[in-house]
């Protein structure tokens, strides 16, 4: 064979194999895609199926749902309550035409250690609830220096009533030295005129534990005014969780509850050297105060800011003239 047949045959057989390994790398080429496209709905359903396991593990989302609107009137053991008055802190904003609030550095008359400001790092609406923040910072306003500021909203001069169902649901605040507070004074004067305390708590947590209380004060002015109280202790803790703290105030007899279990009467009357004045018009006050006579003072340990959280404040009355329709009734 001579050298020229030699390396043209070389030359073919070499040609050949590519052509040949072309051929092969085409066809495994195709039968992947094939069998790809076969199994491509296989493929996807696993997928979805892994998401959707997935996705069955995570934790819900929250809901957004808005809280329901105050009811036109409830019924309760001791009869239908009308609607008369709310505020259900929509917006983003106090209403100024419901509550105006306190500037005041006088202490209660309890030696408090609170200023109360009107300033919106001390009480603001958020998410649809209202927010009252103590705070511990030096605070100087009108020559008047203190270590603490909170709020005292009130609805003196803008809203006032005689009896009624009044209804505040709330998140407390916590710690030695804080003393949250839903109240009520008369439009004319004060301790000597009476004081409806419609839920109190002093210390949570500490020497308070989960307690409040509802109180009476009434007669001559302090020390020798009448003062009647009465603690209760909800099943769930009054600073994790919300709670709707209300007194029934009818002619001669005071009823308060707390997620609508009675857990006390006080009677008063209108006669008597000290009578009791609870037939006049009261007006509604929330306030987080700090220190003070009852609780004493806040320690090192106390942790600040403390806020109380008011999701509704509601009043009710019994108008006996109205007739709402029975779809609006809220029974409990």
């Amino acid at each position: 064979m001579n050298k020229f047949h030699s390396n043209s045959t070389l030359q073919l057989s070499s040609h050949a194999l590519l052509q040949r390994n072309r051929r092969r790398y085409l066809l495994v080429k195709l039968s992947l895609l094939f069998s790809i496209f076969l199994l491509s709905p296989y493929l996807i359903a696993q997928t979805l199926s892994q998401s959707t396991s997935l996705s069955s593990k995570l934790p819900a989302p929250k809901s957004s749902a808005p809280k329901s609107s105050a009811p036109k009137f409830i019924d309760t053991r001791s009869g239908r309550w009308f609607l008369a008055w709310n505020d259900e802190f929509e917006g983003n904003r106090i209403d100024t035409d419901k509550w105006s609030l306190e500037i005041n550095a006088e202490g209660g008359d309890n030696n408090e250690l609170q200023y109360y400001t009107e300033r919106k790092e001390n009480a603001w609406v958020e998410s649809g609830q209202l927010h009252i923040r103590a705070i511990k910072e030096e605070f100087l306003y009108k020559g008047i220096t203190r270590q603490y500021t909170s709020a005292r909203l009130r609805t003196f001069d803008k809203a006032d009533w005689t009896y009624g169902r009044f209804e505040i649901r709330a998140k407390l605040p916590h710690g030695q030295g804080l003393w949250p507070a839903v109240s009520m004074l008369p439009n004319t004067c004060q301790t000597s005129c009476g004081e409806i305390h419609i839920m109190e708590a002093i210390n949570l947590r500490k020497s308070g534990k989960n307690e409040v209380f509802g109180t009476l004060l009434h007669g001559d002015n302090f020390p020798k005014n009448i003062h009647t109280t009465k603690t209760f202790s909800p099943k769930t803790s009054v600073v994790d969780t919300f709670h709707t703290y209300a007194i029934e105030w009818e002619k001669g007899e005071i009823r308060w509850y707390i997620d609508g279990e009675h857990y006390q009467t006080q009677k008063y009357t209108s006669a008597g050297a000290y009578p009791a004045p609870f037939n006049q018009s009261f007006y509604l006050i929330l306030n987080v105060a700090v220190g003070g006579d009852l609780p004493g003072g806040p320690t090192p340990q106390t942790p600040f800011p403390q806020t109380m959280e008011v999701d509704y404040v509601r009043v009710f009355q019994k108008p006996p003239s109205i007739t709402p329709p029975k779809s609006d009734i809220a029974t409990f």
